[in-house]
C-alpha cells in the first residue's frame, strides 16, 4: 500500500475528456468536492451545538476502484464524524468506481486521505 504514487486515484468522471493528465486530476477534485458537500447532510441531532470544523477521513482505494478501510483521522463529533464516512463510504454505490493509483505502470492500493468540512 502506497501513500503517494505517481497517478493518485482519482473520483470518477472526467476520464472520457479528452485533456492532460493535470486537468483530469483538477477535474477530478472537483468533481469529489461536489459530490460530497451533495451528499453531506448536517445531522439533526447536532444541529444546534454550534459544532463546525472538518472531519479528516482517510480510506483505501483499492486496485478496483473499491473504497475500504474508512477511517476518521481526525474527530470532530461522533455525529459529524459518523456522517462523514457515511458519504465516503456511498462512493462505493455509485454507478463508477474511482480510477486506481497507479505506480511505475501498475495499478496500486492507495491511502488517500480527505478533509470534510461541516458548518452549522
Amino acid at each position: 500500500m502506497y501513500k503517494l504514487v505517481e497517478q493518485m486515484p482519482r473520483f470518477p468522471g472526467c476520464e472520457d475528456r479528452d485533456i492532460p493528465q493535470k486537468e483530469k486530476e483538477e477535474c477530478s477534485k472537483k468533481g469529489l468536492l461536489d459530490y460530497v458537500y451533495q451528499k453531506l447532510k448536517y445531522p439533526a441531532e447536532c444541529k444546534g451545538s454550534g459544532t463546525k470544523g472538518i472531519v479528516m477521513v482517510s480510506f483505501i482505494v483499492d486496485t478496483t476502484g473499491y473504497i475500504e478501510n474508512i477511517k476518521v483521522e481526525k474527530p470532530l463529533s461522533q455525529c459529524l464524524d459518523k456522517e462523514a464516512m457515511r458519504v465516503v463510504n456511498s462512493m462505493n454505490y455509485m454507478n463508477q468506481r474511482w480510477i486506481s493509483g497507479m505506480h511505475k505502470g501498475k495499478k496500486e492500493i492507495v491511502y488517500y486521505t480527505l478533509p470534510i468540512r461541516f458548518k452549522d
